[in-house]
């Protein structure tokens, strides 16, 4: 069997089961899915050509390039079929009482972003939904955003504490207020000239602080529309020559602090499916349609591989391949070593269970 073949065999395995019983038109998308998602893997990179090569597909190269642009390009490909099943599956697992969702724009293709909520579970970030648009730039109007929080609101359930975690991109009025209305908490970073008040009388952050210094004043009103209260959370973390000013619904000085210091994993995220992992931002991808099925595969792509690094860490076989006395590789990185590995080696496949 082809090193193709035993990847694409170990994800039907793992991914299969957690998919709906499909038939006809579907079950053929589903297979295109996990031949692009093996292609993904195989080649890490998203160019077509790359995937195609590494798909363990039987048929031509080309007539397989062809096959992935039809589906990339079909209408009736979307989340709620090829997504949203497996995240259902997996949600019950990686949600406890109090949850955590970091949200952030990034370029992806061809004059595109993607705007994405993702879940911090444990030291990585779970991607939830996500929104595509034209744009140079990974920053999205504010109606964007709200519409995010409405796909949000309808995968997660109802009896949990969720905040979510924002740069300044994220501190619209209207869109702290749908936060609000959810019963969602919120922690987002504002501009350090941004407008604040205190019982009608304008209030001036502190503009010095010492290194690990940090300030948290209760009872503001943000921005000439005087919303709120917030607190405004002023902080400059070790290390960091730079003063952060959040805001945020949060009660704690510390809940905030512990908050905003898991946005980074978002970032981390955006690299491991662009230069670390799948090359995503250079897909030359411009339709938004093509390019959020692109999405699906990819984020289908990253789990797994996560899970197999964090696979390998739990039952201590990256001591095998990697370094004995510590692990310097993300999960991703460690993924794709344990794939290696396991290839090198001839050796079977873990049965992934969602729980690892």
């Amino acid at each position: 069997m082809s090193d193709s073949k035993r990847i694409l065999s170990a994800l039907k395995k793992s991914l299969s089961p957690l998919f709906p019983k499909m038939s006809g038109h579907q079950a053929s998308h589903f297979g295109t899915l996990l031949h692009m998602v093996t292609g993904m893997v195989g080649s890490k990179h998203c160019h077509l050509p790359k995937i195609s090569g590494k798909s363990a597909s039987d048929i031509k190269q080309e007539s397989q390039i062809k096959k992935l642009k039809r589906w990339l390009s079909n209408k009736s490909i979307h989340g709620d079929v090829f997504y949203l099943p497996f995240l259902e599956r997996l949600l019950p697992i990686l949600i406890n009482e109090r949850v955590q969702i970091i949200l952030d724009g990034s370029v992806m293709g061809r004059d595109s972003a993607c705007l994405m909520a993702s879940l911090v579970y444990k030291n990585r970030s779970i991607p939830l939904v996500w929104l595509m648009a034209e744009g140079r730039k990974g920053h999205f109007c504010e109606d964007y955003h709200i519409e995010l929080l409405g796909m949000l609101k309808s995968i997660l359930p109802d009896n949990i504490e969720i905040t979510l975690i924002g740069d300044g991109e994220f501190n619209g009025i209207d869109f702290l207020e749908t936060i609000e209305d959810y019963g969602w908490y919120f922690v987002v970073r504002t501009a350090k000239n941004s407008t604040f008040s205190q019982r009608g009388i304008p209030f001036q952050p502190p503009k010095q602080l010492s290194s690990g210094e940090s300030r948290l004043s209760p009872n503001l009103q943000f921005t000439n529309e005087l919303y709120g209260p917030v607190r405004l959370m002023t902080w400059k973390p070790d290390g960091n020559n730079e003063i952060l000013y959040l805001i945020s619904n949060c009660q704690t000085a510390l809940c905030i602090k512990e908050c905003y210091k898991k946005r980074q994993r978002i970032e981390t995220f955006f690299s491991d499916l662009k230069t670390k992992g799948f090359h995503v931002h250079k897909s030359h991808i411009s339709d938004l349609k093509r390019l959020g099925n692109l999405m699906i595969a990819g984020c289908l792509a990253y789990i797994w591989v996560v899970l197999l690094g964090e696979y390998a860490l739990m039952t201590g076989i990256n001591k095998i391949f990697h370094r004995a006395d510590r692990c310097d590789l993300s999960f991703l990185q460690l993924g794709f070593r344990y794939i290696e590995h396991l290839i090198d080696h001839n050796t079977r496949f873990p049965k992934l269970s969602l729980a690892c």
